[in-house]
């Protein structure tokens, strides 16, 4: 599942870069080459870091569920003294 969400999360941010390029390229006198450079700069620098921060969050969510079974596992009621019987 996380192998999905990492591909899509890049596929977003190669995805927006790319069709940025292309409304800059198409439209050369709304914008500058150096404004589209920098606005570049500055989309990616923003959307890595919020990449990233989905990319941690992962993690966190698997403690969360492992923490639920592990709760699960505790209040299993242990079998009675002398009642194994092999």
């Amino acid at each position: 599942m996380s192998g999905i969400f990492q591909a899509l999360s890049y596929a977003i941010l190669y995805g927006t870069l790319v069709l940025i390029c292309y409304y800059g390229a198409t439209r050369r006198n709304l914008i500058s080459p150096g404004n589209l450079v920098q606005f570049l700069f500055l989309l990616l620098s923003v959307i890595a870091n919020v990449v990233m921060l989905a990319l941690n969050l992962g993690p966190l969510f698997q403690v969360y569920a492992a923490s639920d079974r592990i709760k699960e596992l505790i209040d299993v009621p242990t079998s009675q003294k002398g009642s194994f019987k092999p």
